[in-house]
This record gives structure tokens, C-alpha cells and sequence, in this order.
């Protein structure tokens, strides 16, 4: 036992002895901090449209509103069954304006009180179109059957899905790009990305400026409607960490 005790304190004594002669662990030196900076990118594309949207519409005039209503009424349903005739579906009319208004008098003398002398109902209805080349006969048909304004003439399309994410992959792409610009040039390296902001994506339909505030008179179906291209545009934000090479 005492032989054993002797052993013990000897290892005691000698561990301090063996820590003493270690050398102490490298202290890793400091990585560089980190360059923080935010770039934009833009994307836009352009691709055909596949379908398009017609505002047509009813206007008449009577001495009373209920005449100068029904008469609108009854030419509205008209034209809406000779669309439909087009092989336009039920489902693609919308009546999107309904009005009814006074017509004044004007104001002669010492006349304080605007008189009335007639009332202008007005009915306009939407017409989606989906085959481009239906338009004329669409047109056609409606003036056939007494529609006598144009409201206007929207391109636009069906399934945007594809164009909206090739708008976005070109807007990335484009941000990337500049952010491996700014790195380059400060000799810095390119790290992660931080954080990343899309702030739209839109697309903007073709409206043809022959069509807006035009009479249905002017509106044969021979007049050519050029359907363009419809424009998708993508805007990004994204923000880089970048280090020292």
C-alpha cells in the first residue's frame, strides 16, 4: 500500500510538469471583415399576345330616360347575340359601364335652373377575343347589329407564367452580373447573398392608340389592328457580401 501511494504522488507531481512543456494552441487569426453592397437588375422581354380585349359599347339619346333606356337595352342585346354569333362564349361578355344621364339645356337670360331636355344612356360591354384574327369579325358583327362606340382595343395574354419567370431570370441574371462587376473591380471576391427583394413584375398589354375614343363608324373590320407585342418587365434587388481575395 504504501508502495502504491508513493506511485500515485509521483504521476501528481510529474503532470504538471508534462502540461508545463506543451505549447498552446495557434490563435486563428481574424478573417477580414466582410463588404456589404446592394445592386438592381432588370429584365424585359417581349412576346406576341393571344388574345385581346374589346370595349364596345351603345350610346342613345330621348326626351325621357326610360325611352332613351330601353332603347339601349334593346340594342345592346343585339350586339351581344351577333358577338356570340362570332363564336364568341358567353362567358367571355362582360358589361363593364351602365349610364344614364341628363342633357341640359343651355343657360340663356337670367336662367338659374339648368333645364333638361333629353337623357343619354350609354351601356358598354367588354368582349374578350380569344383568336387574334376574330377581331374584324367581331367588330363587324357588332356595328352590324347598332353598336356605335369603341372604347378601345387591349392585347394581352392568356398564360403569362413563362414570360413573367424568363422577365425575372434575366432581371437575377442581370443583378448578378453587375454585383460580380463591383466585386472585380474593388478586388474583392464575390460571397453569399444576403438578402433578395422582388420589387415587380409586370406585364404591360398593347393598347393600339387608333382604337381609343374611336366611333364604331370608323371601326370597319377591313381596318387593320396591328396586335404588337405585349411587354413583360422584371425588377430585382439583391444584396452581396464580398471579401477580401
Amino acid at each position: 500500500m504504501r508502495e502504491l501511494t508513493i506511485i500515485g504522488a509521483a504521476l501528481l507531481l510529474a503532470a504538471p510538469a508534462r502540461c508545463l512543456g506543451q505549447q498552446p494552441a495557434p490563435v486563428p487569426a481574424p478573417r477580414p471583415a466582410a463588404t456589404t453592397f446592394t445592386v438592381h437588375g432588370h429584365g424585359e422581354i417581349s412576346v406576341p399576345p393571344d388574345e385581346a380585349h374589346v370595349r364596345l359599347g351603345v350610346v342613345a339619346q330621348a326626351p325621357t330616360a326610360r325611352v332613351a333606356q330601353n332603347e339601349v337595352s334593346r340594342t345592346a342585346r343585339a350586339v351581344t347575340d351577333a358577338i356570340t354569333a362570332q363564336g364568341v362564349a358567353a362567358r367571355d361578355l362582360q358589361t363593364t359601364g351602365l349610364s344614364l344621364q341628363p342633357v341640359y339645356a343651355p343657360r340663356a337670360g337670367n336662367d338659374h335652373e339648368p333645364k333638361i331636355v333629353a337623357y343619354r344612356a350609354s351601356n358598354v360591354v367588354t368582349v374578350r377575343v380569344r383568336r387574334l384574327d376574330g377581331i374584324g369579325g367581331v367588330l363587324d358583327a357588332a356595328l352590324g347589329a347598332g353598336a356605335n362606340t369603341l372604347a378601345g382595343v387591349t392585347f394581352t395574354l392568356r398564360n403569362d407564367g413563362a414570360a413573367r419567370d424568363s422577365a425575372l431570370a434575366q432581371a437575377v441574371a442581370g443583378a448578378r452580373g453587375k454585383a460580380q462587376v463591383i466585386a472585380t473591380t474593388l478586388g474583392l471576391r464575390l460571397a453569399d447573398v444576403l438578402d433578395v427583394t422582388e420589387q415587380s413584375v409586370n406585364v404591360v398589354p398593347v393598347v393600339p392608340m387608333m382604337a381609343q375614343g374611336m366611333t364604331m363608324a370608323a371601326a370597319r373590320a377591313e381596318t387593320p389592328v396591328s396586335a404588337g407585342e405585349v411587354t413583360i418587365t422584371a425588377d430585382v434587388t439583391l444584396k452581396y457580401a464580398a471579401t477580401q481575395d
